[in-house]
Formats: structure tokens, sequence, C-alpha cells
């Protein structure tokens, strides 16, 4: 089902043995626009602190109770790693996060959720030296640029929550194109700028003026758009 990350924030998370707190945002693999982690903060019963949750471990969120439910217990969750917000988040924070939980790194799919620890080759995954998790909070105000010139606005993003995956940016036309709200689908994303502030089209401007329109009551039943033109 598709979901603004606006709907879903807030929403209580609630492992199998109690509430763990809320969702406050989501990190994406810029690659494939899988969602990794959702960033939930706690309530006093963990000094409401900001904890990282694998997408892996959540089930399709509860719409009328505003619930994800999630395969985990209190005491699990007590040892995964706070969440550092200093967007972008490196790779090497990722290893950290897997050294501390034992949860199989993202660029290995085929790897189960939880193994014993074993080793792993950090420096030959690092070695490009590029970091591809984003906040979806961080790139929500992002300016939406195509043949280097400003259409937009990023508002907020559409997620599936059947398999956890991005699909749509929410943008905001402005003055560009009759101040529309559209749907962007993520495959038309060159690229992120975390320095700038932007997201890149690339040359199609007119991405924008045949997306869809976007209207918060009625989302696509599904993903459409999603292969480039």
């Amino acid at each position: 089902m598709l979901r603004s990350l606006m709907d879903l924030k807030g929403f209580n998370i609630m492992a199998t043995d109690g509430l763990l707190g809320k969702a406050v945002d989501c990190l994406t693999d810029e690659r494939k626009w899988a969602i990794k982690y959702m960033v939930v903060e706690t309530g006093s019963w963990f000094w409401k602190r900001k904890l990282l949750i694998a997408s892996s471990n959540f089930d399709e969120p509860k719409t009328i109770e505003k619930v994800i439910p999630a395969a985990l217990t209190m005491k699990e969750i007590r040892l995964s790693p706070f969440y550092e917000e200093h967007p972008p988040i490196s790779l090497r924070y990722k290893f950290r996060l897997n050294d501390r939980f034992t949860w199989a790194p993202y660029y290995d799919e085929d790897r189960p959720l939880y193994e014993e620890t074993v080793p792993i080759d950090h420096n030959s995954v690092l070695s490009d030296g590029v970091n591809h998790l984003r906040s979806l909070v961080e790139m929500t105000g992002y300016e939406v640029e195509a043949n280097k010139k400003s259409c937009g606005v990023v508002k907020s993003f559409i997620i599936d929550t059947k398999n956890w995956m991005l699909r749509y940016a929410v943008v905001d036309t402005g003055t560009w194109y009759s101040g529309k709200l559209v749907l962007i689908p993520t495959s038309f994303i060159d690229g992120v700028n975390c320095t700038t502030r932007s997201i890149d089209l690339g040359t199609r401007r007119d991405i924008i003026e045949t997306a869809p329109t976007y209207d918060s009551n009625i989302l696509p039943a599904t993903s459409v758009g999603q292969g480039r033109l």
C-alpha cells in the first residue's frame, strides 16, 4: 500500500511485547530507493531516544490504529543503535550499526536478518567512498532541478509499505508550473546533492509537466511510471 511520509510520521511502533515509541523518519538507499531503516523515538521507558530499526522487522502499518507492528521484543530494541542526526548517514556509521546489533549489511540482500557475527571486509565496501543512505526528513524541502534549473521543491515522499520501497517524491512546482503538487517516480531521480540541498532530474524537465497530480486523499493503488521513458 502506498502511504505518504507525513502520514507515517507519528505512527506508534509496537513490539511483540509493548509500545516502543513513534516513527519520526526513514532512511533510504538512493541506489535502489529501498527504505532500509526507520528512525523511532522511544517513549519514557528508554529516555525518549531516537533509535534505528531495520525496515525488515516491520509489518504492514495499521491505518485505523495508527500502529506499525515490529517483529522485535523490547529487550532486542534496547540493543539497537542511537540515531545521530547529522545526515547524510555514512557507510562507516552503517557498519557500527551492524556490529552493534548484528543486522545483515543492507548491501547483501541474500543474507538473513540475524545471524552469528562473521568477518566483513569493510574496506572493500568503503573503497568508493560514496554515501547512499538518505534521510527523508532531511530531503524534504530540497530543490528539484532539471537542466540545472529549478522546477520545484520536495514536499513529501510516498512509500510502498508492502515491501518498504520509496516510490515517489511529492514536488511543489511553484510558479514554474501553476503551483501544482505532482508525483515524481524515484526512478527518474539522477542524484541527490546534500551540499546544495537539491535533487537532480537530469535533462528531463518534461517529467514535471507529465507527472500525475498529487492528491493526499487519492493515492495510486499501486506504483506506476517507475520505468524511464
